[in-house]
């Protein structure tokens, strides 16, 4: 009878383990990484945004002269005929 309580025993500890490791284990590391990011955000001020937010700053008094921009240096350049050994 001692061998059925010990083995009875045994899978209900295996079933709390699993229990555990399968819905509070979870739970609990989420918790800490929330927590975490909380303190992260604190110490340096970053804002959470949703995502795809976007934050545009546009400052009026400073446009641009597009006039004498440069897009780069053209290249002549010559079709090679192919060689068809």
């Amino acid at each position: 009878m001692e061998f059925f309580y010990f083995v009875l025993g045994f899978f209900l500890l295996i079933l709390l383990f699993r229990l555990f490791f399968r819905y509070v284990m979870p739970w609990l590391l989420l918790r800490w990484v929330r927590r975490k990011q909380r303190e992260f955000e604190k110490a340096y001020g970053q804002q959470h945004k949703k995502a795809g937010e976007m934050e545009v700053k546009f400052d009026p008094g400073k446009e641009k002269d597009n006039s004498d921009v440069q897009f780069g240096d053209y290249v002549d350049y010559e079709d090679l005929p192919e060689d068809k050994s």
